[in-house]
């Protein structure tokens, strides 16, 4: 929870407002300080001054990013605290027809328009509030009211097809915050869907990561993905049943995704799939690599069942921090068996100090590691070495 009067109070804050601005805190920072949360970005709008006016006081202050120049936004970083966030102009968007996308939205910024024309541009009404240094608050569209009511609704019609990816962030904030999706609102969503296939993968995977990086309800999450369509669109449909998963155990991104897709016949290398759908990086793919070796595989017997466990880990070795495959793992170490060669309690120099060399060490080792699996001895020095002399 951020102090409304410490923002305010800053010396660019003032510096600007002395020029003749009026300046304003805008977007999530205001709907965070509204559910007593502490922001992760702040913002501002700055009305009455144009956007050089803005860059040489600013100067003054601390360093000046102009990468969002084009959209009239300047990122600020304070140079006696490091205190950073983004100052914009209001702005109006408007949409090229050649063009898809967010990437098709035109900027327009007018440091007199109307506070309010800049609030209509945005995805949310809880997200289209703004407060001035008096705490005066600025909502044309009702966001305080959907924040106490627990609402997401779009503040415009044209919210989803100026940027579809806004269709997944009102299911991510529904998550979030464990909010209900207005029925005209979820009834747009429906009539979008199709468009989220001109979303970037990575801006997909970044609001999946968000549902678990701020502890989103998993349940709610995955209800709307489906009911919206955006499932469909996304995985193309497939043999998904949310009703057979109890998402309380769900805990990491990536086995949801391998329960989105794990009953799916019709992809035949997941891995590559969501690779290819959304970007998941090295980790994410080695963790779905290890629950499809799991799940896939048959098991007849106890040694099977070691076995797998054994071969499970080397794919991955974090596989018990998973909720979905965590007790059959957590019973293999309890029983002392090895994760990798190199947990043996015999290594390669004290075989080769027994006589082995070559080929045979890396053979002794798959011998040493089918008798403790098969129980047959001990992960124990003396027993292996036993067991070597005796098979010798």
């Amino acid at each position: 929870m951020f102090e409304l009067k410490e923002i305010f109070a800053k010396q660019f804050i003032k510096a600007l407002e002395n020029h003749g601005a009026s300046v304003y805190l805008v977007g999530g920072c205001v709907r965070d300080y509204f559910q007593k949360l502490t922001p992760k970005d702040i913002d501002f709008i700055v009305c009455n001054l144009h956007y050089e006016e803005i860059c040489e006081i600013l100067e003054q202050y601390g360093k000046v990013d102009l990468v969002g120049k084009s959209f009239g936004v300047i990122k600020f970083a304070e140079s006696k605290t490091g205190f950073d966030c983004e100052i914009a102009l209001p702005r109006a968007d408007k949409k090229d027809e050649n063009s898809s996308g967010h990437k098709g939205i035109i900027a327009e910024t007018d440091p007199f328009m109307p506070l309010e024309n800049d609030l209509l541009r945005r995805d949310f009404t809880i997200n289209s509030i703004a407060m001035n240094s008096d705490g005066e608050v600025i909502d044309p569209f009702g966001g305080l009211t959907h924040l106490k009511e627990g609402i997401i609704e779009a503040t415009n019609l044209n919210a989803f097809s100026d940027d579809p990816l806004r269709m997944l962030r009102a299911i991510q904030f529904a998550a979030r915050f464990n909010f209900k999706i207005e029925t005209k609102t979820f009834d747009l969503i429906v009539q979008h869907s199709h468009l989220i296939k001109d979303v970037s993968a990575e801006r997909i995977l970044i609001e999946f990561e968000k549902v678990f990086s701020k502890n989103g309800n998993i349940n709610n999450f995955v209800s709307n993905l489906i009911s919206t369509r955006l499932f469909k669109q996304i995985f193309g449909g497939g043999l998904f049943h949310p009703k057979y998963i109890n998402f309380y155990d769900v805990k990491t991104l990536s086995e949801l995704l391998f329960y989105f897709i794990c009953e799916n016949p019709a992809i035949y290398n997941k891995v590559e799939f969501l690779q290819t759908k959304l970007k998941i990086d090295n980790d994410t793919a080695k963790q779905i690599k290890a629950f499809e070796k799991y799940f896939s595989t048959s098991i007849s017997s106890e040694y099977e069942q070691n076995k797998l466990c054994f071969d499970v880990f080397q794919i991955c070795p974090k596989i018990i921090q998973f909720n979905i495959v965590k007790k059959p793992f957590e019973e293999y170490l309890s029983n002392g068996f090895p994760i990798s060669y190199r947990n043996l309690a015999i290594d390669g120099i004290q075989l080769m100090r027994l006589g082995y060399i070559g080929v045979e060490i890396g053979v002794k080792q798959r011998e040493i590691l089918d008798a403790i699996l098969k129980r047959k001895i001990q992960n124990n020095y003396l027993l292996i070495k036993d067991f070597l002399q005796k098979k010798a």
